[in-house]
């Protein structure tokens, strides 16, 4: 589990911090936007999970938005970062965040992340025309001109360099469409998801130790 130790400088109370917190309850908040002049700016990221304080548990929204209002100098803020991965972790908690994102339509980056673990998994297990076969078909099927689930992503000369050979890792390299692809479900899809009952037995089986 990524969990990490953050400290934001904040001069005194009155410093705004500038971030936003979506929850549900007294569960742990997740961050949902960020304003560009905050002193959180750079150090905390939208998508991170706040678990504690100086030391205090978050707990839900209010709870969690007074103790980072009431704190000063160095604020030590304890958090989850990249918490999407561990969705795989977790079949059944995956299941319903991907019914949640086709219920939002917004499933073609979830979709996507699927389709490439499953790719890489079974990489050793298939010669070399199911292996090049399997990459056109997803090439297509999520950045092609008529993709079915276009995975919205900058084509750069980088980009279609990772794409033009077939390899193990060719979706999964920095900066590369996986990165994108998982970028897109924090900073867009988690913050809504996270508030809502669905997300549940994610919350409880990532920070049952945060109680």
């Amino acid at each position: 589990m990524p969990f990490v130790d953050l400290v934001v400088k904040k001069g005194d109370k009155s410093t705004k911090l500038g971030i936003t917190l979506a929850s549900r309850g007294t569960e742990p908040p997740v961050v949902d936007d960020i304003a560009s002049g905050g002193a959180a700016k750079d150090v905390v990221a939208v998508g991170d999970i706040l678990l504690k304080v100086n030391g205090k548990l978050c707990k839900g929204h209010e709870a969690s938005t007074e103790l980072l209002k009431g704190s000063s100098g160095d604020v030590k803020i304890h958090v989850c970062r990249n918490v999407i991965p561990h969705l795989f972790d977790n079949p059944k908690a995956l299941d319903v965040f991907y019914a949640y994102c086709r219920q939002t339509f917004s499933c073609e980056n979830i979709s996507f992340m699927v389709a490439v673990k499953k790719f890489e998994d079974e990489w050793d297990g298939r010669d070399d025309a199911a292996r090049q076969a399997e990459a056109e078909r997803m090439k297509a099927h999520y950045f092609g001109s008529n993709a079915e689930e276009e995975v919205c992503i900058k084509m750069t000369d980088e980009v279609k360099q990772m794409l033009a050979t077939p390899s193990k890792s060719m979706f999964s390299q920095p900066q590369g469409p996986k990165e994108v692809a998982m970028k897109g479900l924090l900073m867009d899809v988690l913050p809504r998801y996270w508030t809502k009952e669905e997300s549940a037995e994610l919350r409880e089986a990532l920070f049952a130790n945060y109680k």
